[in-house]
């Protein structure tokens, strides 16, 4: 399984700031995403790829400085169109993995995913087109798909969605009372609450 985490965005609704670039448990909001995917992908296999945009060489030069398990699973794709919106982000990590490999869709301010999250998805999709998580009624991240919808989705325009292709797919919904798959920030405000609710690892 292939794992695409979306790290384009301008982060428009959060002035002056890259949202993914903001301290979380002692270090950037996308470094902890990305640490997440890689422990699953050490488990499930395949490879992580984090697609980059606005502020693209910030973003690589902060993660190169870290030291990241599984470093060998991870790879980049950059969108010089991020400002088209997150779909065309999402097409060009499609076009970065394997075309045979079931993959996840997530984006990097989700800051409550675990590694857990995305391996209680994975045994779900057999048979099925993807794996959707709900918190409500409110659907989440990360999304999980066959790897049939791939060429689908790159064959739309930047316009669309993965929504738009998945309410006419065999999607199997996985609703739950966990918070963490709808948490994501977009303003200042979620990201004090999150932070004061989430204590850092070494205190």
């Amino acid at each position: 399984m292939d794992f695409i985490i979306l790290a384009a965005g301008t982060s428009s609704r959060l002035p002056a700031a890259n949202k993914l670039l903001l301290p979380f448990e002692d270090e950037p909001l996308c470094l902890h995403s990305i640490r997440q995917a890689l422990e699953a992908s050490s488990t499930l296999g395949g490879k992580v790829t984090i697609v980059t945009g606005h502020q693209s060489g910030k973003v690589r030069r902060l993660l190169t400085s870290y030291s990241l398990e599984h470093r060998e699973n991870l790879r980049f794709a950059y969108n010089q169109n991020y400002i088209f919106g997150q779909f065309s982000s999402t097409k060009v990590g499609l076009k970065a993995i394997q075309p045979d490999s079931p993959f996840f869709i997530c984006v990097g301010d989700l800051p409550l995913i675990t590694a857990d999250h995305y391996l209680k998805l994975a045994p779900l999709l057999k048979g099925h087109d993807a794996v959707r998580p709900f918190y409500g009624t409110r659907p989440g991240h990360p999304v999980l798909l066959a790897s049939r919808l791939r060429q689908s989705l790159i064959s739309m325009p930047d316009s669309q969605s993965v929504r738009g292709l998945l309410d006419d797919c065999d999607v199997l919904e996985l609703h739950t009372d966990d918070p963490a798959w709808t948490t994501d920030i977009d303003t200042w405000e979620q990201y004090e609450k999150i932070s004061d609710t989430v204590q850092p690892a070494n205190s």
